[in-house]
């Protein structure tokens, strides 16, 4: 043990040495990349040492009686280490000893970057944990390390087995007297202004399962001190605050929307006072400092949108949907949130095969298929809540699923049920119109986000048919035109793209030879559509940002407006 313990000490002052050097190289330069490298290699140095070090002090915790503290311990450890080697330093405000008294709890942070890690290591109270996927438990070290530090596991590769997981995670933290701590954000935001994304609901749902108290904490903003984006890494105290906890004793499941808006609005008040605070101090950007950059004639955070976009795409697995995704995945800027509702495994199999031979070698991301039925409105919500439990947000929403319910061709009004006319326009217009509502607000938030229609020439014509259809499409129309006025100014466009006589699709299937010319003489253009020709519009649509409140024709000529 004592060797191990040296080594340890030794390597530790190897790298602090090297630190140094890139640090005085950095200073006497003038390079603040050199600066930024060396104190990032000092971060992962100290977070390996620390890890080591957990495994250790977890095991001997462990057969002391006392693996709840195994977290806490390592946490501490970071915390000295990455103030040696990095000369960052968290100053936590918690007059009434929230921290130490409440127990067991679900403590939520704001989430801004990998430095994070290091804030943990202040804010960390005793008997406390984190959660994390339950995959994560075989992994070798990192995994025995959380098995034996009381890690709460979370199960969530179904619905079902998260709420399993939840009530089982619930009381795990009531025979332990455990507690945990959860960034609801999800991910990373980046951000130079004091704001928050979303919240997922996970806490909430645990912390009312468990019937404990929430704990809010907030951190400033402290971009001076880490910006991954601008390569740079500086020392400095950042300030953070420990907020009154939230009681959830009687609460449901029902109050996990107004407990998740109490906690988020008191956490961004605090965030924007400790902003202020930090700006004083050079923590943080002063406001005409922050960084922005202009992306398609809209202002936008410098870090909200550096990472790849994510493009819902519904009805993904048809023509016109594939095709979107594949020219999406081309570009190797959007990650792939692709819903189907009926398609077999072997198509999206093959959809996601092709997917991948496209996307640019040099890039990773994300291809996630979803099931929904978008006749029932509770399979759209679970839709939208499962999308964002991966990638957070929606950035760019294609709305192109459409239906007909089996009526095409229809000659005679009375050959098409009311009931019809109903389902139809729940599908192609009602579900577009409720996941429309649900990925505008963190468009609004950040200040960028497309939406995006896919219509019909029908919705001009009348069509061929049938008019339930037609009138479906028509009705997007009526709410793109009232939506794009509403929301332009801030940085959301909202157009639709109205085909006719695409090959492959639902509508017209694969036409060939004589019954392919009959079609073709109709077009202006002398042949059908391809669903690549849709795509590209799209694509055009969702690069542009001075293109908004439009319905373009992709029809060959058909249609002379």
């Amino acid at each position: 043990m004592n060797m191990f313990l040296l080594s340890l000490l030794l390597l530790g002052a190897i790298i602090f040495a090297a630190v140094q050097l890139l640090l005085l190289l950095g200073r006497t330069t003038n390079n603040h990349a050199l600066e930024y490298y060396g104190r990032a290699l000092a971060s992962f140095t100290a977070l390996a040492i620390c890890a080591i070090y957990g495994t250790v002090a977890s095991a001997c915790l462990n057969v002391a009686g006392y693996g709840g503290l195994g977290q806490w311990t390592t946490a501490r450890a970071f915390k000295y280490t990455m103030l040696l080697f990095t000369g960052v330093w968290f100053e936590i405000d918690d007059p009434k000893n929230y921290l130490g008294r409440t127990r067991p709890a679900v403590f939520v942070g704001n989430h801004q970057s990998e430095l994070d890690v290091a804030f943990l290591g202040h804010v960390f109270p005793r008997y406390c944990s984190v959660t994390a996927k339950k995959s994560l438990k075989y992994v070798p070290f990192l995994g025995w390390f959380m098995a034996l530090s009381k890690t709460v596991f979370i199960e969530r590769s179904s619905r079902e087995q998260a709420v399993a997981a939840f009530a089982k995670a619930a009381e795990q933290m009531h025979t332990h007297q455990q507690s945990v701590y959860i960034f609801p954000e999800g991910t990373r935001s980046y951000y130079d202004h004091p704001d928050m994304l979303s919240f997922k609901k996970g806490a909430f749902h645990l912390a009312v399962q468990a019937q404990v108290p929430i704990v809010p904490v907030v951190v400033a903003i402290y971009s001076n001190v880490l910006n991954v984006k601008r390569r740079t890494f500086q020392p400095g105290t950042i300030p953070a605050t420990v907020l009154e906890p939230i009681e959830t004793k009687g609460k449901t499941k029902d109050d996990v929307d107004a407990l998740l808006e109490q906690a988020r609005s008191s956490m961004v008040a605090e965030l924007k006072r400790l902003t202020a605070h930090a700006q004083k101090e050079g923590i943080a950007p002063k406001e005409h400092e922050a960084r922005t950059t202009t992306l398609n004639g809209s202002a936008k955070s410098s870090g909200a949108m550096s990472a790849p976009k994510t493009i819902l795409i519904t009805g993904a697995t048809g023509g016109i949907g594939r095709a979107t995704a594949l020219a999406f995945a081309k570009t190797g800027e959007y990650h792939l949130a692709l819903h189907y509702n009926s398609a077999s495994q072997e198509v999206r199999d093959d959809l996601h095969a092709q997917i991948r031979n496209i996307i640019p070698s040099s890039k990773t991301l994300k291809i996630v298929f979803f099931q929904a039925d978008l006749s029932d409105y509770d399979s759209v919500r679970r839709l939208h809540e499962d999308v964002t439990d991966w990638f957070n947000r929606v950035d760019v929403l294609f709305n192109n699923s459409g239906t007909v319910f089996g009526h095409q061709g229809v000659q005679n009004l009375a050959d098409v049920p009311i009931d019809v006319f109903e389902k139809t326009w729940r599908v192609n217009t009602g579900s577009a119109i409720l996941l429309t509502q649900l990925c505008l607000p963190e468009m609004e938030a950040q200040g960028w986000g497309r939406v995006i229609f896919c219509s019909s020439v029908a919705a001009f014509t009348g069509g061929l048919v049938g008019p339930h259809y037609a009138a479906s499409k028509s009705a997007q129309h009526g709410f793109v035109h009232w939506l794009a006025g509403n929301v332009a100014r801030k940085g959301v466009t909202v157009n639709a793209v109205a085909p006719a006589v695409i090959r492959e699709t639902a509508m017209m299937g694969h036409p060939e030879g004589q019954a392919e010319e009959r079609i073709a003489q109709k077009v202006p253009v002398g042949r059908l559509g391809r669903p690549e020709e849709i795509a590209e519009t799209v694509l055009w649509m969702v690069r542009t940002g001075y293109v908004t409140n439009k319905v373009i024709t992709v029809d060959g000529g058909m249609y002379a407006y």
